[in-house]
């Protein structure tokens, strides 16, 4: 058993390398392309979605097979080529310049492995099951997705408005005391079921300010 620590980092402008030009790699790009990481494909081939994606300046790719200084100063290594000498030989060099290296379908393997993520905005909700069970995965991911709609990010947006409007008014006290009552269910339901009268009115009565310059933002 790995033990993982979940973490959170940023990519932007940081050099990440995926070896392979396949489909498994075409998912990392893909994912890795919304950080804002300087992402570098080396491959004697690729797909055509990753040409595109090359020819697109989305991504840098380097038209050759693999050799241990293209993983020089890298931040992530992903190794994704279909042979597993070659994912292993990724793995040990990256070892010893002290890089992280996910090898794909290989969880035992790996420095760090990836989530299953759903973003709502500010709202990052990650699921593993650590490499071993991807339908099981899968399953959680579906059900969070119905409990955390689409518009929860914008409610999460709302409510960090709304927090920074009461910066010069409360203490860090009352205001940690009004960010408890915003993260109950009710004003959640009131603003998801758009009721901007009574999500006005519950935080007039709650909290004792009146919140519509704010909600104007969000009415539709």
């Amino acid at each position: 058993m790995n033990d993982f620590y979940p973490i959170l980092i940023s990519l932007k402008h940081k050099k990440v390398c995926v070896i392979g030009g396949g489909n498994v790699a075409f998912r990392k790009v893909k994912n890795l392309i919304p950080t804002g990481a300087e992402i570098h494909v080396i491959s004697p081939e690729i797909t055509q979605e990753l040409m595109d994606l090359s020819n697109s300046q989305k991504i840098i790719y380097h038209k050759k097979s693999y050799e241990a200084f293209d993983i020089k100063d890298v931040w992530l290594v992903f190794a994704a080529t279909d042979k597993p000498e070659i994912n292993n030989k990724i793995l040990k060099d990256a070892e010893k310049q002290k890089c992280f290296c996910n090898v794909a379908d290989s969880p035992e393997d790996c420095a760090f492995i990836v989530p299953s993520v759903i973003k709502r905005g500010d709202l990052t909700l990650a699921i593993s099951t650590g490499g071993n069970i991807p339908a099981l995965t899968k399953k959680i991911r579906e059900k969070l997705e119905i409990e955390f709609p689409e518009n929860y990010g914008i409610y999460i947006k709302f409510l960090g408005e709304l927090r920074n409007s009461l910066k010069d008014k409360y203490s860090s006290e009352k205001r940690m005391a009004i960010s408890r009552e915003l993260a109950g269910d009710e004003p959640l339901d009131l603003f998801l079921s758009n009721d901007w009268t009574g999500l006005e009115k519950w935080i007039m009565e709650k909290i004792g300010i009146d919140a519509e310059k704010i909600l104007l933002l969000y009415k539709k």
